[in-house]
Order: structure tokens, then sequence, then C-alpha cells
């Protein structure tokens, strides 16, 4: 928490004091797009060094900029979850053309320096030539959006909440008085049984 003077704190908060907790949108897309791009780049290297299209990390390189976006940009929800699309698509169109760049022209520096001698469709083209292409790429793009959109925090938090709910006993009905020991008496809150009280002795 920073301390300027503020007048109007918000509750739960002393005065003098601001909440740095508010959405951070510009920061967090640069830290997705930074991220997405070191991710692509990576991706061109590992997939080039082992002369092989490595599809299933496509879902990592999506994913990597809407993590980077919900966290650094302290956002979730559905408008995240589209910003996250958009990076991860980005991210994902920056690895294919980073990885067949460089199995064109040998290498990543080589590969860079010769950008503007490329015919992107063509790469698209050839790259999408395996129907798996299509897969491993959705598939990217959907847990983008899910990771940015924060949904796969809350999946966790539910399936973590769900055994310690399904634990607890129900609670025993109110009002009934019940007896404990001879002479004493307790509500079921306190026993968890029903038993009716003593004969009222004249």
């Amino acid at each position: 928490m920073s301390t300027v003077e503020n007048d109007s704190a918000q509750p739960g908060m002393t005065p003098g004091m601001v909440d740095d907790r508010r959405p951070r949108w510009l920061l967090g897309t640069i830290a997705g797009l930074a991220g997405g791009l070191v991710a692509a780049v990576i991706y061109a290297l590992i997939s080039s060094a082992m002369n092989a299209e490595l599809l299933f990390l496509m879902i990592v390189v999506g994913a990597v900029g809407g993590f980077l976006l919900r966290v650094v940009g302290r956002v979730t929800g559905l408008a995240a979850g589209v910003l996250s699309v958009i990076i991860g698509a980005a991210s994902i169109a920056v690895a294919i053309i980073l990885y067949l760049t460089t199995e064109l022209f040998g290498s990543l520096p080589a590969a860079l320096r010769n950008l503007d001698n490329v015919y992107y469709d063509k790469l698209f083209q050839v790259y999408f030539e395996d129907p798996l292409g299509y897969v491993w790429v959705g598939a990217g793009i959907i847990v983008g959006f899910l990771v940015g959109a924060g949904w796969s925090q809350r999946a966790a938090a539910s399936s973590a909440r769900g055994p310690a709910l399904a634990t607890q006993a129900p609670p025993a009905p109110s009002g009934t008085p019940t007896r404990i020991t001879p002479g004493s008496y307790a509500t079921p809150e306190s026993t968890g049984t029903d038993v009716p009280p003593p004969p009222t002795q004249s």
C-alpha cells in the first residue's frame, strides 16, 4: 500500500492510504505481450534444435500472455479473457513465423534479418498443412482465455472447497431438549442426538 494522502479512503483502509489493488490494464497488457514474445522465441529455438514441430507447446505459448495479464494487471473476467485471446493469438503467430523462418534461413538471427523477405501467407499455409496445427493452436487460445479470465483459478478453488464442505455434518434441528445425563439437559446442537426428556416427577 502506498502512503499518499487521500481523503476518500476505501472501506477497510486507514485514512491517508490508497488502494493499490486496482486493475492495471496497460501494465498487464505489456507484460502479457512481452511474455508471449519470449515464449514464441523459446518455442522457435526448441523446435528448430529438435528439428520437429512441437505443436503441444502452443498451449504454453497461448497461456503465458493470459497468465501475465491476470497476475501483473490484476484483472479477471470476460474482458481479461478476450484480451488474453488476442495476446495469445499474436504470440502463436509470432512463434510460427520465427520457427519456420529459422528453419528456412538456418538460424534465428538470420531469420530476424530476413523477415522482410518472407511471404507470410505461404508460411501459415505450410504450417497448417497438418490438421493437428489447428487443434493445438485452438487449444492454446482456449487455455489462454481460461487462464486470463481467471476461470482455471476459480475451478481449482471450487474443487478444493468441495471436499471440505462434504465432510461437514448437517446441523441438527434446534429447540428440542435433549437429556445427556440424569438431571442435566442440553439442546441437540451440543449432542447431535434427539432423546426425549424424562417424565416430570409429581
